[in-house]
């Protein structure tokens, strides 16, 4: 038989084994019949007292590393409280400011208002002047043109 063959049949049959351990891996009969053969250790006050002073002792480690780590983080908040304190200050020292900048809008505010009451009061003038200037231009044109009629 080739090389070639023989990892051919090698495979095959490793696949059908392994396909038949599945089946049986899958069927829970032998575990259960396993299960049933160990025996059965008993606990003695020794025992127990040896196994709850190793979770007890490995609480109060834990209550300890639980412990510095919530003083780690507390520190961190602090830290972090100062650092909003500072964002706080600044934020004041900002509002202080643009309050500043708001006062000089509203006078800013009160000049264009009398430099817009300027500019209506020489429209105003500008129009009448205008009136008075066609009144005129038309009362000198009727003069000129009823003259040679009067005389």
């Amino acid at each position: 038989m080739s090389p070639r063959a023989a990892s051919s049949d090698f495979t095959r049959k490793s696949l059908l084994k392994i396909y038949f351990l599945r089946a049986i891996v899958d069927n829970k009969l032998p575990m259960v019949a396993f299960m049933a053969v160990m025996a059965r250790e008993r606990w003695t006050d020794e025992r127990l007292d040896k196994a709850f002073g190793r979770i007890d002792a490995d609480l109060h480690e834990l209550r300890v590393e639980m412990r510095a780590g919530f003083e780690k983080i507390d520190h961190r908040f602090d830290l972090i409280e100062k650092r909003f304190e500072q964002v706080d200050k600044r934020f004041e020292r900002v509002d202080q400011h643009l309050e500043r900048v708001d006062k000089r809008l509203e006078r800013f505010d009160e000049k264009f208002d009398a430099v817009d009451a300027r500019f209506f009061a020489l429209q105003q003038l500008m129009v009448k002047g205008m009136i008075a200037l066609v009144t005129a231009i038309l009362m000198l044109a009727a003069a000129v043109i009823s003259a040679p009629l009067l005389s």
